[in-house]
């Protein structure tokens, strides 16, 4: 048994209430509350009255406190009810922590995206992968390309993750390793994956009806 934590929860949906900056700026670490949300700039606000893209050149905090996430950036741009883009970005919660060079929020899709590269820490567990998308509709997240972790130790195409339960599914070619024994499949082969609240994972290669049906038009 492999011990983990692959618990991923909704964290984003709260920002679709953002609202954009002042038409002046705040001063430097002037905390400005939007409903659930606090962003703290870590230096001057920039605002931009044609687009009303507002800009945070050095970066700062968003919280939001109901969920206890945080997300850090060193250079944040958002637009009201549209998008949120973040540099440098650390992401840390109950869930454990999600870093990525560039993260991207988009509203009317309501899917958070990282395209340059992106990492998962749990308690026991660093995933990573070339891309991440988390649908906020459906609670799912998918990495995709050079998906692997070091514990387990596993590779694959593709991961799909159900955030709101123990469940995932690896898309081949995959290998997934548990002590002496190995598991491994070709291109398109799925892999199902569940875990308890203790963060014990087990890996089986018939995949369940309910991940067929949780995962349907995800899936080779």
């Amino acid at each position: 048994v492999v011990h983990c934590s692959m618990l991923v929860r909704r964290f984003f949906v709260p920002l679709l209430t953002l609202l954009p900056g002042p038409a002046f700026a705040a001063p430097v670490g002037e905390p400005q509350d939007f409903a659930a949300l606090t962003i703290r700039p870590a230096g001057p606000e920039e605002l931009d009255l044609e687009t009303g893209v507002t800009t945070l050149p050095e970066g700062g905090v968003v919280s939001y406190r109901e969920e206890g996430v945080t997300l850090r950036g060193a250079y944040i741009r958002y637009l009201e009810g549209d998008f949120i883009e973040v540099r440098e970005a650390v992401v840390t919660g109950a869930f454990g922590e999600l870093s990525a060079p560039e993260l991207r929020f988009d509203v009317a899709a309501q899917t958070l995206q990282a395209e340059s590269g992106a990492t998962f820490e749990g308690e026991a567990l660093a995933m990573s992968a070339d891309a991440l998308t988390l649908d906020l509709e459906a609670d799912i997240a998918e990495l995709s390309g050079n998906v692997s972790s070091t514990d387990p130790e596993l590779t694959g195409a593709r991961a799909l993750v159900d955030l709101a339960g123990g469940a995932g599914v690896l898309v081949g070619p995959y290998a997934y390793q548990e002590g002496p024994v190995g598991l491994s499949g070709a291109a398109g082969k799925l892999l199902a994956l569940s875990w308890d609240e203790g963060g014990s994972v087990d890996a089986e290669t018939e995949l369940p009806a309910a991940l067929q049906e949780r995962f349907a038009g995800r899936l080779p």
